[in-house]
């Protein structure tokens, strides 16, 4: 896991380009390579399905990452990350020590899309945790309930129990997710009249579909994957290291303070 430093103010961020496109572009190619066979095997029902196209999508945000450092050396313009730490002084986490001394983590790459600055973390997010978000829905038929577990994962292994950062951007992601899965849900039903008797022809006809379908990222993001504009909440220790970045991230600590999360 990572965090992020979107800030536009930063310079790493400043002179970013525009990845909308190109980021979409990557996207449909892999989801057009993929083979799908759990799903060409064994997608006896709805769930069995849904469950087999996610396998292949479980490693979008993996392919993104190695397609995007293979950009990053090409030009810093493509995206900015960095270690957490007083080498990268401009950051508003170069105070912050996650974890053991010798531990050092990577701050998530930061890369435009549709004009919005987002940390590549939230892909993951969207492909994975967005998934998990749908299936709540599916099995409970309550959104809220969803939302619910996103809530408990900020609290403990994605949030507060490791970095200390409960992450509302995350949270948005996740949301996201959870619609990109379920207009995809509701675009396949027309291919199965019996969901939970799917036949090998309907499921040659969902692997053809999910080749050919046009994935676009601009109509899920939103201002709120950015963590400087939607700030969320932090431990005390946390806290305290933003508080000694400085003043230029007076917006981000000015908030933080006003919710510093108490358990």
């Amino acid at each position: 896991m990572a965090e992020v430093d979107d800030d536009p103010k930063r310079s790493a961020n400043k002179n970013l380009v525009e990845m909308e496109k190109e980021l979409n572009s990557f996207i449909n190619l892999k989801i057009g390579s993929y083979k799908y066979e759990y799903l060409r095997y064994t997608g006896k029902n709805i769930k069995q399905v849904m469950d087999g196209i996610h396998s292949e999508f479980f490693n979008l945000e993996r392919d993104i990452m190695i397609w995007l450092s293979e950009k990053m050396t090409a030009g810093s313009h493509y995206a900015s990350g960095g270690l957490a730490g007083e080498e990268n002084i401009e950051s508003k986490y170069a105070f912050v020590n996650w974890g053991k001394p010798l531990i050092r983590w990577n701050l998530a790459d930061v890369m435009k899309i549709k004009g919005i600055l987002i940390g590549t973390d939230k892909l993951g997010h969207f492909f994975t945790e967005g998934y998990r978000y749908h299936e709540i829905f599916l099995k409970t038929g309550s959104l809220d309930k969803a939302k619910k577990y996103g809530d408990e994962l900020e609290k403990g292994v994605y949030g507060l129990g490791t970095s200390g950062i409960y992450s509302n951007s995350d949270l948005s992601a996740n949301l996201s997710g959870y619609y990109f899965y379920d207009n995809l849900y509701k675009s396949l039903v027309k291919f199965v009249p019996d969901q939970n008797n799917i036949s090998k022809k309907e499921r040659i006809e969902i692997i053809n579909y999910i080749k050919k379908m046009k994935f676009d990222i601009s109509k899920y993001i939103n201002k709120d994957w950015n963590e400087f504009e939607n700030p969320g909440l932090v431990d005390q220790t946390t806290r305290n290291a933003l508080d000694k970045s400085g003043i230029r991230f007076q917006k981000d600590v000015k908030y933080y303070k006003e919710t510093l999360y108490q358990p």
